[in-house]
Order: C-alpha cells, then structure tokens, then sequence
C-alpha cells in the first residue's frame, strides 16, 4: 500500500532539490519521477509513520539522474524506495529505516533496472519492527540486474549488508 501522499513531489524533466529539510510526514517525504533531475544535499527524516510503501525518499520511473551528498534517516519502512535506469546515487548517509516494518531496506529496489550505479554510501543502523527481523542495507529484490553497486560501507544492518534475491 501507499498513501499517494507526499511533502514534495516532482515531476517532469530537469529540475533540482537542493539543499532542502524534508521532514516530518506519514507519507513519503520526497517523490521524484521523470529524466534529468538532481537530488542533491538534502536532509530527508522522519516519513513513512505508517510503514507502507512510502519512504522518506521515493525515486521511481526516474533517468538518468543524480541523488549525491543527501542525508535520509528514519522511515518506516525503505529509507529509500528505488525504480529507473541511468541514475546515480553516491555519497548519501542513509540509516535508521524499517522501524515499523519487514523485510525492506534502507535502499529497496525489485527488477531489471539497467545501468544504476550505488557508490561511495554510507547505510548503516537499520533493524526492522517486525517479526522476521529482516532489515537490510541494499536490497536488489526478485529477479534485480544492471545494478553496479561498488565502494559503499555498510554497517550495522539487521538481517544482510547487501541482500540479493531470485535470479539477481
């Protein structure tokens, strides 16, 4: 489930979030859609009260796009929810999600999604809320490819650093 409900959503093609505080929601704290858009320098925290499929930071359907330097933390589920092709995420501090729910992570993605690249992050101090204490780092669920995922630290994680599953 998902509220549909955000902070601040953004659509479309070559916009920038820049050095923002976005905060404070039982939905999503930031959604983002669309090609050509930079994340950069924000600090994301406490979203996702409800622990649905929202996150402190939602990122689908996007391209060939950047999200460096953020700081996201404490969701109720995925720190970060993830789907597009060509995007960059590098230099982020992401910790402190999957409080109310399981199995998730505090970057979550399922599916093919070609040329992606996770480096140079810091994920770290994640435990889950439920009952199969399953809280990952990255987690590339059900059938994931064309990630390059390199030189991230990852630390302190309830169930696996980096969780792989079905054919990925």
């Amino acid at each position: 489930s998902r509220t549909n409900k955000a902070n601040v959503h953004v659509q479309g093609s070559n916009n920038r979030i820049e050095k923002c505080e976005i905060a404070f929601n039982a939905g999503a704290g930031l959604v983002v859609r669309g090609n050509n858009h930079q994340i950069l320098d924000n600090y994301i925290h406490d979203c996702n009260f409800l622990g649905f499929y929202d996150g402190p930071l939602v990122v689908r359907g996007i391209n060939n796009t950047s999200v460096k330097n953020n700081t996201v933390f404490r969701g109720g589920r995925d720190a970060i929810q993830y789907n597009g092709s060509d995007n960059e995420f590098s230099y982020n501090d992401i910790s402190q999600s999957n409080l109310v729910a399981d199995d998730c992570a505090l970057f979550y993605t399922v599916g093919p999604q070609y040329t992606t690249e996770i480096h140079h992050n810091w994920f770290h101090d994640t435990a889950s809320g439920g009952t199969k204490y399953k809280a990952a780092g990255i987690y590339l669920d059900n059938d994931a490819a064309g990630f390059i995922v390199h030189h991230n630290v990852v630390w302190n994680t309830e169930w696996t650093s980096v969780q792989i599953n079905w054919n990925g």
